[in-house]
């Protein structure tokens, strides 16, 4: 059985969503959007890391706190469908009886995301700026195609 749920991550006060590079590390920030007709797809490659320029598939962003998050929230829909399912056992005259255990809790909501970090504009896609590190001192890359801005 397949069943797909939606989970929302916290965007701060610009729409800025939280990153971390699967390579380096670094958390910075892009700008969301859930119009599919606006988003900026990137090459077969990926999306590139504004402080290292790696590239990875645009699954493989989330910060730990968001896995950690997306993880307790799944748990918590699971243990529910699974109470649905198996309290179908405590029928009167079953031989099979289900209690629940201990359920995970889920957070009532995304961890929230602080206004932190520079944003960054490109010429090249000015459709799809970023947020860095304040200190970040380095030529930052184009999330679509890696160019670098000073």
């Amino acid at each position: 059985m397949d069943k797909q749920i939606s989970i929302s991550i916290s965007l701060d006060s610009d729409g800025f969503v939280r990153r971390a590079c699967p390579t380096c590390e670094c958390e910075f920030k892009w700008l969301y959007t859930d119009d599919d007709s606006e988003a900026t797809e990137p090459d077969d490659r990926g999306f590139h890391c504004p402080y290292c320029d790696v590239q990875a598939q645009p699954d493989q962003w989330f910060t730990e706190a968001q896995v950690e998050y997306i993880q307790q929230v799944g748990l918590g829909h699971v243990a529910d469908e699974m109470d649905k399912r198996f309290s179908r056992f405590n029928r009167s005259g079953s031989a099979l009886t289900y209690t629940p255990g201990d359920r995970p809790v889920a957070p009532s909501e995304p961890p929230p995301e602080p206004d932190d970090m520079r944003r960054i504009e490109f010429e090249c896609h000015p459709k799809d700026p970023l947020k860095v590190a304040e200190d970040w001192a380095e030529p930052v890359h184009c999330l679509i195609c890696g160019a670098t801005t000073e």
